[in-house]
């Protein structure tokens, strides 16, 4: 028939394994291009989405496939390829073909038998227990929403009634008694500082994150001196103790460029996803205890490969979906076509109460961090719609996620009273 539609043209992909790691930095594997045996695929050793090194598969095998071997700059250990924080990828220049190389049996044998060997302690010392598990915390309380300053417990879960004593807080006070000096920090810091007085009464792990601006980790490339707002904050103890320096991490990438929107201070999904693994490199010193549940959450993003995927427009109603004119066409921004595909293994999250205002709680029972993590945001910082949204990746994450933009009228004891895991802050540099 003359209106019938061509069949659509069979998906491309590369073939290849890895087959060793040797003395720790040289990797050894082949690929090929199964369409075009002739073609010899690029190959790019990756920690995150630093190219640690790269070559070509041009090395002549006895199994007539095209090898290679990449050597790393710096060592690299078994469970760097076991929990996925190291990969290998086969691609092909100026074309949308890459490909995960996938290890053969016998090295994912051998890199077990090796990290169950590093894992072993010398033969005088007892191996120490395992950690006990993490009991799953009770339900929260709710957290105030912006701009309520407090919000009813829901009836679909069970919650504590909230103690006696304690009324809805004031909006404003920044500088308290609990708080001294907050009112002289630059904005944002006053109410990190506040949050993180009244949070030391508990035994809650407070990390701080400022996100930086484009421009602001651009000039860190080429000047890695402290910022005024970074000097204020190293000498506030209570705030210098839980400091994440998120603008360092993100300089030290690559190419940091595209983690913003077009805005330059947005982040976009590669942003999101940056920053989730510079938070779990935070979590891996602050709980030792937790390697394991670190390494399979570190995993779980590994599959995130952003470079592989194709990309969409921005949504529709986002401030920035709307890129500049280019001889009088807008040009639409673009992402990765990212879904929660990438979390197949674990059930989705479900929300812990009806949506409110500036205030959103999840349960996922079956994600690998089994703590409950409250981050308390500035308005328009919350929510989980997409990935380009840091709660979009915590609630898949953490066994119990509560996202709130109260960050500045927030009461810290209602933050303690949900007994949390962890508590993130989370604020704007100021323009």
């Amino acid at each position: 028939m003359s209106g019938a539609t061509p069949p659509s043209p069979p998906s491309r992909g590369l073939a290849g394994f890895l087959d060793a790691l040797r003395d720790g930095c040289l990797v050894v594997g082949w690929a090929a291009d199964p369409q075009d045996p002739a073609v010899r695929p690029t190959i790019r050793l990756m920690r995150g989405v630093e190219v640690l090194a790269e070559g070509t598969a041009d090395i002549q095998r006895d199994d007539g496939n095209p090898g290679f071997r990449l050597r790393s700059p710096t060592p690299l250990t078994a469970r760097d390829f076991l929990e996925g924080r190291v990969r290998v990828r086969a691609v092909l220049p100026g074309r949308p073909v890459a490909t995960t190389l996938a290890m053969t049996r016998r090295m994912r044998d051998a890199l077990e038998a090796e990290a169950e060997g590093a894992a072993t302690p010398p033969a005088p010392l007892p191996a120490p227990p395992p950690p006990p598990a993490v009991p799953a915390p009770p339900a929260p309380p709710p957290l105030p929403a912006a701009p309520a300053p407090a919000v009813p417990p829901s009836p679909a879960v069970p919650t504590p009634p909230p103690p006696p004593a304690a009324p809805a807080p004031p909006p404003a006070a920044p500088a308290s008694p609990s708080a001294p000096g907050a009112a002289a920090l630059p904005a944002p810091l006053g109410a990190l500082l506040r949050i993180a007085h009244g949070l030391a009464a508990g035994p809650v792990a407070t990390l701080h994150l400022v996100l930086p601006r484009r421009q602001g980790v651009l000039a860190a490339q080429a000047d890695p001196a402290l910022t005024a707002l970074e000097r204020a904050a190293a000498a506030e103890p209570a705030l210098a103790a839980g400091w994440v320096p998120l603008r360092q991490a993100f300089a030290r990438l690559p190419n940091p460029a595209p983690l913003w929107r077009q805005d330059g201070e947005s982040l976009a999904i590669e942003g999101s996803l940056a920053l989730v693994e510079t938070l779990l490199a935070m979590l891996r010193a602050l709980r030792p205890e937790a390697a394991d549940q670190i390494a399979r959450a570190a995993a779980i993003l590994a599959r995130a490969d952003l470079a592989a995927l194709p990309r969409r427009e921005v949504e529709e109603g986002s401030a920035q979906a709307a890129g500049p004119a280019f001889m009088g066409v807008a040009m639409r921004e673009t992402e990765p076509a990212l879904t929660a595909d990438i979390f197949y293994d674990q059930p989705p999250p479900r929300p812990m109460g009806p949506p409110l205002p500036g205030l959103e709680a999840w349960a996922s029972p079956g994600a690998p961090l089994p703590w409950r993590v409250v981050v308390m945001t500035e308005a328009g910082l919350g929510g989980s719609a997409t990935p380009a949204a840091l709660g979009w990746w915590l609630r898949q994450l953490f066994a119990e996620c509560v996202v709130s933009e109260a960050l500045a009228t927030v009461d810290p004891a209602a933050i303690l009273a949900t007994q949390p895991g962890l508590v993130l802050t989370l604020a704007r540099e100021p323009g």
